[in-house]
């Protein structure tokens, strides 16, 4: 299937790890992940498979696939299923060996509300063990009911105002805002503030204390810490500053931060505990959310490729048979991610019979609609019009205003003069054919061709010819085929297809030739795309011609 350029760029930047170079990868459509050289992102660990992990982007959207690495790859601290697409959007957290990276878009980065950060330029330490240990009983009731209402939480709006509101009150700090890193040299987007007086929930905060808690500790300022160049915080007033991870496995996805200032109740000498105790639930509740986020993911897309694949099998033909002059054979096999070939076998008049391969862009029910539409038009046409090149125009006309800016239909479809042998066909954009004339070897046939359907309307494809002979077959693949990677990135390309068709005699033995071969290549039966083989054999004139 030809892949729709993503809607957006797709950033990863690493924002825990043991390489402090590494910075981020940007990708447009593809790329791998592992530990081999020629990744597209080398992590060089000994939990980091040779190839770890593959990003795609179709449709405008983002799919992280863990190709069958030895200790896992995490979405939002979840394992994901080897070999199974996840859906993958702007601020989730990919962890790789060691590596944490956060996925970032160009759009989700300017929508963001960012918030520069300045270093106070305090002295930081990490809060001493002996520290945590509270137990005040007269705080026992408000952690309990933080915790349900933390526990209760359904957005992560509503589980930052849980977790501020809850450390607010049984800690004498009188601002705190759950904060996470943005793009961009010290800046800081906040998710959610609290403020229990009147000023205008102004913070100032320290990349110092930040850089301390990304260890996994809570951080805190040094109560003989000098001001000598912290401006911000001599204007602010501000005495007293802490900072918690919140911690997804073992990286933090974000930060509870607060403040103290001149004049304003001190802070209780337990804060550090039961702020350490909060941090602690909110990142299982984070967790879970994001859990159940993914889950539902997975469930709306399984849902949408049923929905496509149903209509794509209702329209599809039988996979093997005879019409008048011809006998064909077709296959297909979902992919992991979308569901958008087509195929169909239409007998025009007692001498003529159209046949048609193509593939649809994107995934889901939107190309699942375009696919059973674009079936459907085309089929009419090629009764109506009877030559491919008019067909093709006609359908062209009723589809282009109907499809999306990212979506179309590569096709190739032609019409075989069953008493000639004459095969008059179209290759619009689609280019995945051969021949096999007799014990020939198959071979490309090079065509002028034309641009996909769906592209833009009042396109004329002019119809080009091809003379068959008896016993010659035409072959007609989908990308998902010929694009197919091995575990080592190389794709398996029409040659391949070639080799596979050179011990086939008949049209259901060329399809089930290519399916063999590109599941031994690829090492799994579950292929990256939806692949589709059709093999079509002019079985020579009839007997009255």
């Amino acid at each position: 299937m030809p892949a729709a350029p993503p809607s957006r760029t797709l950033r990863l930047v690493v924002i825990a790890g043991p390489d402090a170079a590494l910075h981020e990868l940007q990708s447009v459509s593809h790329s791998i992940l592992g530990r081999a050289p020629n990744c597209d992102l080398c992590l060089v660990h000994e939990t980091v498979s040779r190839r770890h992990a593959a990003i795609a982007g179709r449709g405008g959207r983002w799919y992280v696939t863990d190709l069958g690495s030895r200790h896992g790859t995490y979405l939002n601290g979840i394992t994901l299923v080897p070999h199974k697409p996840a859906e993958i959007r702007a601020e989730d957290l990919l962890r790789i060996g060691p590596w944490t990276l956060r996925v970032e878009t160009a759009a989700a980065a300017a929508d963001a509300t960012i918030h520069a950060s300045s270093d106070m330029g305090q002295r930081v330490e990490r809060v001493p063990e002996r520290e945590l240990a509270w137990a005040a009983q007269q705080r026992l009731d408000l952690l309990i009911e933080t915790s349900a209402r933390i526990n209760a939480a359904t957005s992560l709006e509503s589980l930052a105002r849980a977790a501020l509101d809850g450390a607010l009150a049984a800690t004498g700090y009188r601002r705190a805002a759950w904060i996470r890193h943005a793009p961009g040299p010290h800046q800081i987007e906040i998710i959610a503030h609290v403020a229990r007086t009147g000023d205008s929930h102004t913070f100032a905060f320290s990349q110092s204390l930040i850089r301390e808690a990304q260890a996994g500790q809570l951080a805190r300022l040094a109560s003989d810490a000098s001001a000598e160049h912290a401006h911000s915080i001599i204007s602010l007033g501000i005495h007293s500053a802490l900072c918690a991870p919140i911690m997804l496995g073992p990286s933090p996805a974000a930060f509870l931060y607060f403040d103290a200032r001149r004049g304003e109740t001190p802070v209780h000498p337990q804060a550090p505990g039961f702020i350490q105790a909060v941090a602690r639930m909110a990142g299982l509740a984070l967790a879970n959310l994001l859990r159940v986020e993914l889950e539902r993911r997975q469930q709306r897309q399984e849902a949408d490729l049923a929905i496509a694949r149903e209509a794509q099998q209702m329209l599809a033909p039988a996979n093997q048979g005879t019409l008048g002059t011809i006998r064909f054979a077709v296959a297909s096999k979902p992919g992991r991610v979308v569901a958008g070939d087509l195929f169909d076998a239409v007998r025009l008049d007692d001498d003529r019979i159209a046949f048609f391969i193509g593939d649809v862009t994107g995934e889901g029910v939107g190309s699942g609609i375009l696919m059973a539409a674009g079936q459907a038009a085309i089929h009419a046409a090629l009764l109506r019009r009877g030559d491919p090149g008019l067909a093709l125009r006609d359908a062209n006309e009723y589809l282009a205003p109907r499809s999306a800016l990212t979506q179309f239909i590569t096709l190739w479809a032609g019409v075989l003069d069953g008493r000639t042998g004459t095969l008059d066909f179209v290759d619009a954009g689609h280019g995945h054919w051969l021949i096999r004339r007799n014990a020939q070897r198959a071979g490309l046939v090079q065509s002028v061709g034309g641009i996909p359907l769906g592209i833009q309307p009042a396109v004329n494809y002019a119809s080009e010819h091809l003379a068959l002979n008896p016993g010659d077959r035409i072959i007609l693949l989908s990308d998902g085929l010929v694009e197919q990677r091995s575990p080592n990135g190389v794709e398996f390309g029409h040659e391949r297809v070639a080799d596979a068709l050179q011990r086939a005699t008949d049209p259901a033995s060329d399809v089930r030739a290519v399916f063999d071969d590109v599941i031994a290549f690829a090492r799994t039966d579950l292929l990256q795309d939806d692949a589709t083989a059709a093999s079509i054999e002019w079985l020579g004139p009839p007997a009255n011609a």
